[in-house]
């Protein structure tokens, strides 16, 4: 099992490097909409954790992530 990860990772560096830019990037926007609406000056940790509390957050990034990676894997696109 631990060998078909490594060899799945391998193969799909790339895609799994963009999922994570994806995510990273959709939660630092989300982020930065908490610290406006609180009309704070600086980005908090409690801003962030605010939008990783949400779960249904979460779940939905995570099937966009999961859904431009599967058109990507079937397009044959390399995602970089």
């Amino acid at each position: 099992c631990k060998t078909s990860l490594i060899h799945f990772v391998a193969a799909h560096m790339g895609l799994l490097a963009k999922t994570l830019e994806l995510f990273l990037r959709d939660l630092i926007n989300k982020t930065c909409e908490i610290t406006v609406e609180k009309n704070a000056k600086v980005m908090s940790v409690a801003h962030l954790y605010l939008v990783s509390a949400d779960s249904s957050y979460v779940l939905f990034t995570a099937q966009l992530l999961l859904d431009h990676s599967q058109e990507t894997m079937r397009s044959g696109h390399r995602a970089v």
